[in-house]
């Protein structure tokens, strides 16, 4: 009963968010995943949302919503032709203005800036770290290289990329990067945002390839495919504790998760889609 407790207040706490907005909705069951379909005047077609609740008490538990929102997802999409929204309760609540603005932005309620109205500059660690911390999903990350884009002097993109992975392929040398985060502000969509930074970054450092991954929480890796990257994997699931008072997430690793507090959550991810872009002819 506690969870479907939560799972209402979750999906109340979207519907009124969209209803305050004048957005119009409907609201689904799905095998029991509730969906609910957001249109706003700014969108061509319905846009599925599907408010999913962090409330599973065990690893196996976890696993089987995993598989189950998996299916509705798929399905979904198929019907609708879009793939739908997934909007977890522990980011909603941990941080709900990010959130909401990405909500928006998939209704298409977003300022819009172009890329070419914009500069690409190196910025430094505390710069990039505050604004990913603000705007991407999971913060800030480790890395070599930071880039930010502004538009009249104010900060509205950034990226990061790994420093170089050296493997030998075929007897030639082969310089890898990570392009590790992009995010725009989540308010804003900056339109060539993405490839204004990745060609910089070409443009800096002259890597043999660059690789990264599409988290299908967030993605389906079209953006990376308009910039040329190409599809090789299909990553598997990962495996989160969710401290219910905090709604912090931490990545579990393999083995005995037994040190574990009482009233931890579980939650699995959907998986990430990998994409690599060669840049010299190795083979």
């Amino acid at each position: 009963m506690e969870n479907l407790v939560l799972m209402e207040i979750l999906d109340k706490q979207i519907c009124d968010f969209l209803e305050y907005g004048g957005i119009l909705f409907r609201e689904d069951n799905i095998s029991g995943i509730p969906v609910i379909t957001a249109l706003s005047r700014n969108t061509s077609s319905p846009v599925p949302v599907i408010p999913l609740e962090i409330s599973s008490s065990t690893i196996e538990e976890a696993e089987t919503r995993c598989r189950e929102v998996k299916e509705v997802t798929a399905y979904t999409e198929r019907l609708s032709g879009i793939r739908p929204l997934i909007i977890t309760g522990d980011r909603w609540r941990n941080r709900p203005d990010m959130m909401k603005n990405r909500l928006l932005a998939h209704l298409e309620i977003f300022g819009k800036i172009y890329a070419r109205n914009c500069t690409v500059m190196k910025i430094g660690k505390n710069e990039a770290a505050c604004f990913l911390e603000e705007n991407h999903s999971y913060g800030d990350a480790a890395c070599r290289y930071r880039y930010g884009l502004f538009h009249k002097g104010k900060l509205v993109g950034a990226g990061e990329f790994s420093n170089a992975r050296l493997w030998n392929k075929n007897g030639t040398s082969v310089r890898s990067y990570e392009w590790i985060r992009y995010a725009s502000s989540s308010d804003t969509r900056i339109c060539g945002g993405m490839g204004k930074i990745l060609k910089q970054f070409i443009k800096d450092v002259h890597p043999d390839d660059i690789m990264s991954y599409a988290d299908l929480e967030w993605s389906d890796g079209k953006a990376y495919e308009k910039l040329g990257f190409v599809r090789e994997q299909v990553k598997e699931s990962l495996l989160f504790a969710i401290n219910p008072q905090t709604w912090e997430r931490r990545r579990l690793d393999g083995g005995n998760h037994s040190e574990l507090n009482d009233g931890i959550l579980y939650f699995q991810n959907f998986g990430s889609l990998k994409y690599r872009l060669k840049l010299t002819d190795y083979h």
